[in-house]
C-alpha cells in the first residue's frame, strides 16, 4: 500500500469518526453546571381563595407580572402575563439559559396603588419590594386587591441536554377588606364625618411575601344611609398585619375625634384585619361604646338588621 493511499483511507476513518461524534457535541451540553444547556417551563398560574379553593377562571387575580430570579436569586427577566391567559389556564412559556435552580415570582393586579421597584439584571430578590403610596396627606392610599405567589424550580436532572418542565405556581390574595359601620352619630354636617385607621406597622411587601417597612395609617370616608342613622364606609383593602397586631379606628367630624374602637366587646378580641377575607366591624355609639366584628368572604358585606 501505498504512502498517499495509506494516509487517504486514514482521513477517511478520522473523518467517519466525527461524523459518529459530532451528533453526540451538538446534543449534549458540557457539564459544568450545563452552561450551554437551557430550560424550558411551561407554567400554569392557579389562583386560589382564603379557603384554597380555586379561583382562577373569575378572573380575580386579573393580569400578571412574572419576575424570574437565578441560582443566586438575582433578577434575569419580566414577563407581563394577560388576565385573559390567566383566567382561560394559558400556560406561560418560560424559557432559562442553563440548567440550574431558578425562582419564580408572581404579583398580578399591580393597577398603582403601589410603587414596584422597577428591577435590573442583578437585582437581588431582597432588593425587591411593592410598597403603599401615601395621599399629600401622608396617609396610604389604599392597596390594590394584590396576588402574590413564590416558587422555586430545582433542576436535579443528571441529564446532559436541554430539559423542559411543566410545573405550577399558586397565587394568593396579600391584601385585606375592612367593612365599617357607625350607629348613633348626629346627622350634622355628614359630609364631614370621616375615620382613621392606625395600627398599621408594615407598608411593604418583599418579593417573597414578607410584611416589612414602616407604619402606616389610613385615611376613608364614609357615607350616611338613606336614613341617616348609619354611617358607612365602602369596604376597602388594607395590607394585614404582623402577628401580635392590631387596628384602631378613630370617628372623627373635622377636627373633633368623636370615638376610638379597639376591641371587640363580645369577647375582647382586637380589630385584626385577615388577609383574603372581609373584617365587618360595627360601631354602637347610641349608650356607650360597643363595637362588634364578624368576618365574611371576601366582598361578602354583613349587615346588621336588627337595628
Amino acid at each position: 500500500m501505498s504512502y498517499s493511499k495509506y494516509t487517504h483511507i486514514t482521513t477517511l476513518y478520522n473523518y467517519s469518526i466525527l461524523l459518529l461524534i459530532l451528533p453526540l457535541c451538538l446534543s449534549s451540553c458540557i457539564k459544568d453546571d450545563f452552561p450551554n444547556c437551557n430550560t424550558t417551563l411551561f407554567l400554569q398560574i392557579k389562583a386560589v381563595d382564603a379557603t384554597g379553593v380555586d379561583i382562577t377562571s373569575s378572573g380575580e387575580a386579573g393580569a400578571a407580572e412574572v419576575y424570574i430570579f437565578d441560582r443566586n436569586q438575582r433578577f434575569i427577566e419580566q414577563i407581563s402575563v394577560t388576565s385573559e391567559d390567566i383566567k382561560n389556564k394559558v400556560p406561560l412559556k418560560i424559557f432559562h439559559k442553563g440548567t440550574s435552580n431558578f425562582t419564580v415570582v408572581v404579583w398580578s393586579n399591580l393597577n398603582g396603588n403601589q410603587q414596584v421597584d422597577s428591577l435590573t439584571n442583578g437585582t437581588s430578590i431582597d432588593q425587591a419590594f411593592v410598597q403603599l403610596k401615601r395621599s399629600a396627606e401622608g396617609y396610604a392610599l389604599n392597596p390594590d386587591d394584590l396576588f402574590q405567589g413564590i416558587l422555586n424550580i430545582k433542576n436535579n436532572s443528571n441529564a446532559s441536554s436541554d430539559i423542559t418542565i411543566e410545573d405550577s405556581i399558586t397565587i394568593q390574595r396579600k391584601t385585606a377588606l375592612l367593612n365599617i359601620m357607625v350607629k348613633g352619630l348626629e346627622f350634622q354636617n355628614p359630609n364631614n364625618y370621616y375615620f382613621i385607621i392606625k395600627g398599621a406597622s408594615k407598608d411593604t411587601y418583599s418579593f417573597k411575601g414578607e410584611l416589612v417597612g414602616d407604619s402606616i395609617r389610613y385615611k376613608q370616608n364614609g357615607e350616611f344611609n338613606t336614613s341617616g342613622t348609619q354611617f358607612i364606609s365602602s369596604p376597602f383593602s388594607l395590607y394585614p398585619l404582623p402577628e401580635g397586631g392590631r387596628l384602631t379606628i378613630l370617628i372623627y367630624n373635622g377636627e373633633n375625634l368623636i370615638a376610638t374602637a379597639e376591641t371587640n366587646n363580645k369577647d375582647g378580641s382586637n380589630i385584626v384585619p385577615i388577609v383574603g377575607v372581609t373584617t365587618n366591624v360595627l360601631i354602637d355609639l347610641r349608650a356607650s361604646l360597643n363595637v362588634n366584628i364578624v368576618v365574611t368572604d371576601w366582598e361578602d358585606i354583613y349587615h346588621w338588621f336588627e337595628w
